[in-house]
């Protein structure tokens, strides 16, 4: 018989927590090929990207072909020859420009000299830029050759023909007639003439 004393010796027993259902050798095969596919997708989107810069960066330090006519010419940023200051081609932006590659050791240069030299005091005040590209020139060869021939328009300093390479241009002098809209019109190899010279600007201003 119980006594005061004597507790009741009820006892509770929980059940085990019901244990995870093991995950199968193919569920873990599965996951692990979907993670790597993943992986490999994300790898192939960054391989992509990748060469598509660079195939881009190529594409604009490509040289300039032969028959340059409707090409964006390449951009550059040069020293001025007399300023102390740095120019580059988009400065000029909607306006017509007659690009000039030159050099005061160039012997053809000097035969055109004169011819821009008048072409820009005649095309200067119609909203033509002249603009030259003193190739591996030295600044005091090329000053005293500007002088030589009256040539007021600015030069820059091209010295190590990076910009040279980048027209595509292999003899001087040559000239590159730009447009309005920034695109190449014409180019002309050689030391241009007079007739030429109008021509072509000409054509530059009767352009929309």
């Amino acid at each position: 018989m119980p006594t005061d004393n004597d507790e009741s010796s009820t006892t509770t027993t929980s059940a085990p927590d019901a244990a995870e259902p093991p995950i199968s050798e193919l569920e873990v095969v599965r996951k692990s090929r979907a993670k790597g596919i993943l992986i490999a997708g994300l790898v192939s989107l960054a391989v992509i990207a990748i060469g598509a810069i660079s195939v881009k960066a190529q594409m604009a330090n490509r040289p300039l072909g032969e028959e340059p006519s409707g090409s964006k010419p390449p951009p550059f940023t040069l020293r001025m020859m007399h300023e102390d200051r740095d120019v580059s081609l988009s400065d000029f932006k909607g306006t017509p420009v007659v690009l000039n590659f030159w050099a005061s050791w160039c012997g053809p240069c000097a035969d055109e000299a004169p011819v821009l030299a008048k072409g820009w005091q005649q095309w200067e005040t119609k909203g033509v830029q002249f603009l030259g590209v003193n190739v591996r020139d030295s600044l005091k060869w090329g000053t005293k050759f500007e002088q030589e021939y009256g040539i007021e328009y600015p030069s820059v300093l091209d010295p190590s023909s990076a910009v040279q390479r980048k027209y595509g241009v292999v003899g001087l002098p040559e000239t590159f007639f730009i447009g309005r809209d920034g695109l190449i019109k014409a180019k002309y190899i050689g030391p241009i003439d007079p007739q030429t010279l109008d021509r072509l600007v000409t054509s530059l201003l009767n352009e929309l």
